[in-house]
């Protein structure tokens, strides 16, 4: 495919001047620039809002509850709070972040927004420090590595219906 092609039209913004510029694979398809990093911004900023929010309950719940302090408490209270990250992509395929910037979480086959089996699924890997770094660079073409293993999509809401955010039919579509 030639990617410098002027008469490609890109798939979320129908503009064919912008994939000029340069164009990006984003869930298998060419779309230009803007539109991908468009994208890649929400989740990038979806996802620090999440992070933000986490910390400042980890912060507000030490500050406020008074628990005896003990090595066997910290882990147990770290752990509680760790799950509740892997799942907060389970309240009908929206995190905090990704309801503020209009992206949602979805299970493929089942064309469903994520539950929290997919959430803890897909975000399980980040218990893996170093991790993150490179989940920010695997974003940028759609898939990261959670959503392979969870089967999951993350679509921007307003674009559900063009190409790149297009679910996959289930078997049972026919």
């Amino acid at each position: 495919m030639d990617f410098e092609d002027t008469s490609q039209v890109c798939p979320i913004c129908n503009k064919s001047g912008h994939m000029s510029d340069a164009v990006k694979p984003l869930y298998g398809h060419q779309v230009c620039k803007k539109c991908a990093n468009g994208f890649t911004n929400r989740r990038e900023g979806a996802f620090l809002i999440d992070i933000f929010l986490w910390y400042l309950s980890m912060t507000i719940f030490g500050l406020f509850v008074d628990l005896p302090q003990s090595e066997s408490s910290t882990l147990y209270i770290s752990l509680i709070f760790w799950i509740i990250f892997f799942l907060k992509d389970g309240f009908s395929g929206y995190s905090p972040g990704k309801a503020i910037f209009g992206i949602q979480t979805f299970h493929e086959p089942s064309r469903k927004p994520a539950g929290f089996l997919a959430s803890f699924k897909r975000n399980v890997i980040m218990i893996i420090p170093v991790i993150i770094l490179f989940l920010v660079i695997d974003i940028k073409k759609g898939y990261r590595v959670g959503d392979s293993w969870a089967e999951t999509k993350v679509i921007w809401k307003k674009h559900k219906d063009k190409a790149p955010f297009e679910l996959k039919n289930s078997p049972d579509d026919g």
